[in-house]
């Protein structure tokens, strides 16, 4: 089996690895892109003396033909890619493209799916490998791996998570192709949703409408992803890493009941309240004693963000 491999996330580096140490992996590629990933990747690929193929956005459709005519790959996996890949690209490796998505299809469609999963307070989470055709995220499903999503998990915990789950459901896809047992399944049409990256307004805690669990889930699925979820106190923009929630009286949504050297702890609506940690500003990572830096005080309100 000649498999050939195109990640642009960190949770690739499992599967990286797995395949390079099975003999499988025949080449491996990436987008162009100026951030901690891709400098990640030239380094594992330099470690490991794996020729790194970078695609850029220009003429890219030629650019992956020209790199697959070259490695006579039998097979592609696909682990974040931002682009449609057109029908005769998808037919020139013999086995076709496999796409592995970080959630369940085709509930949770789109490029962000870790973050909409635990925002919309998930219990169970699936990764999902499927053959790729021409639209994002629609081709039939190979194989489903469901686990329990941790309620303790943030964005890169969970991420992480499906990174080395991708080791049993691709072990799994090119066991079944050997034996010539694959089956594939069309996606139903019904509960079909495609998320869209998360816009401002997603990323914003609404003190008026969101609950202590609701607030919670929005902070876990921005840690580290966007470095925590916007808040406004006294003109301050802040986002919010760390907090939990508190069983105490509770007074106006988004006042601060309490402040100390350890916490801050926020009134929400529901008679429920949450205690945060840690905060990331324009002053830089805030916690402990340094929340206290803020100058912010009992009785302050956090600001309605306006959309």
């Amino acid at each position: 089996m000649r498999v050939a491999l195109i990640g642009n996330s960190n949770a690739v580096f499992p599967l990286l690895d797995w395949l390079h140490a099975q003999g499988l992996l025949v080449g491996v590629a990436a987008t162009e892109q100026d951030n901690e990933f891709f400098k990640n990747f030239e380094a594992v690929c330099q470690q490991k003396q794996i020729t790194a193929n970078i695609f850029k956005k220009k003429s890219i459709t030629k650019q992956i033909k020209d790199w697959l005519e070259n490695l006579n790959a039998n097979i592609v996996l696909v682990l974040g890619f931002s682009y449609k890949i057109r029908k005769e690209i998808l037919v020139l490796p013999k086995l076709g493209f496999f796409n592995i998505h970080f959630g369940k299809l085709p509930k949770y469609g789109g490029g962000h799916p870790v973050f909409w999963q635990i925002k919309n307070q998930e219990t169970q989470a699936t990764l999902t490998i499927h053959q790729m055709d021409e639209e994002y995220d629609t081709g039939p499903i190979a194989f489903e791996i469901n686990f329990d999503l941790n309620p303790q998990a943030n964005h890169a915990m969970l991420d992480l998570n499906y990174g080395y789950l991708t080791i049993n459901g691709v072990y799994f896809l090119l066991d079944a192709i050997l034996k010539n047992a694959l089956t594939l399944t069309p996606q139903s049409n019904q509960n079909s949703v495609f998320y869209s990256k998360p816009s401002l307004k997603d990323i914003i805690i609404h003190w008026q409408t969101m609950s202590a669990p609701e607030i919670m889930a929005l902070i876990k699925a921005c840690n580290p992803w966007n470095n925590g979820a916007i808040a406004r106190i006294n003109g301050m923009d802040l986002k919010i890493l760390e907090a939990s929630i508190k069983n105490m009286p509770t007074t106006k949504a988004g006042e601060i009941i309490n402040i100390d050297e350890n916490q801050i702890e926020v009134s929400c609506i529901n008679d429920t309240a949450i205690s945060i940690k840690a905060i990331y500003s324009t002053i830089g990572f805030l916690v402990g004693e340094s929340l206290m830096s803020l100058g912010i005080n009992k009785g302050d309100v956090f600001e309605t963000i306006p959309i």
